[in-house]
């Protein structure tokens, strides 16, 4: 589902590519008990799509627990028939105060 050019941006600043992506994924120490997308929207803009949402995750890392809530977007892009994510954003909403 990732294009070779894919990139992902999360909240901290960090980057990774479609590689460093999937081996960051792949670490032994993260347990990842809940994932969950809600409050999506999809728009499609001819062979481009954009879907936004919220992304909630609970799980351990390292033994300590850990979870949080996020605003995403994933932009899409179909190429041969098929739909692939070409760029991911992650961005933590901010708190009313």
């Amino acid at each position: 589902m990732l294009d070779e050019d894919f990139v992902i941006t999360f909240e901290d600043g960090s980057t990774f590519s479609k590689t460093g992506y999937i081996s960051f994924m792949a670490a032994p120490s993260e347990q990842v008990a809940v994932a969950e997308m809600l409050d999506m929207k999809i728009r499609i803009h001819g062979t481009t799509g954009i879907a936004t949402g919220v992304y909630h995750e609970r799980g351990t890392t390292k033994g300590k627990a850990y979870e949080y809530r996020d605003r995403f977007t994933d932009v899409w892009k179909k190429k041969n028939g098929k739909w692939l994510m070409i760029a991911s954003h992650y961005a933590i909403p901010l708190k009313a105060e």
